[in-house]
């Protein structure tokens, strides 16, 4: 598989035809497994995206961005940028009920719990609340082990 301008930083495993992979050149691409080939290509293409995740049951997908934002892409669309407090975001994963988790890389490590429901019954912050309370989130700290 070739296409990727820049160093891969991570693969996932979308299902048992596909994955997607994200990389230092700014994009995140969908990749057919069975013949090799880019079925989807989006990203900023300015800035590394560090990791992503897809979400359950949805062609939807999130980007851990080294500007410090989680990107939240609808098929080649870019419909939410998350700016995030801390300043060295390093992975997201989005849980099986659709809320996302981004965590830091300092000495403390900060994980964020996000969710894109407004109804969200689960204890984690709304998107819109979030911006809001954006300092507010910080729900687990402790020493790196």
């Amino acid at each position: 598989m070739k296409g990727h301008a820049a160093g891969v930083r991570c693969v996932i495993v979308l299902n048992t035809t596909e994955i997607m992979s994200c990389s230092d050149d700014g994009t995140v691409r969908r990749w057919n497994t069975s013949d090799g080939t880019c079925s989807q290509t989006c990203g900023t293409q300015t800035t590394a995206i560090l990791s992503v995740a897809s979400f359950p049951d949805s062609t939807d997908f999130v980007g851990c961005v080294a500007d410090h934002t989680l990107q939240v892409w609808h098929e080649q669309t870019l419909k939410q940028t998350v700016a995030l407090p801390d300043q060295s975001l390093s992975a997201v994963c989005v849980l099986s009920n659709g809320d996302m988790v981004a965590n830091t890389r300092l000495v403390t490590v900060t994980v964020y719990v996000i969710s894109h429901f407004t109804n969200n019954q689960n204890g984690s912050l709304s998107v819109p609340a979030y911006l809001e309370l954006a300092r507010g989130i910080k729900r687990v700290k402790g020493p790196r082990t």
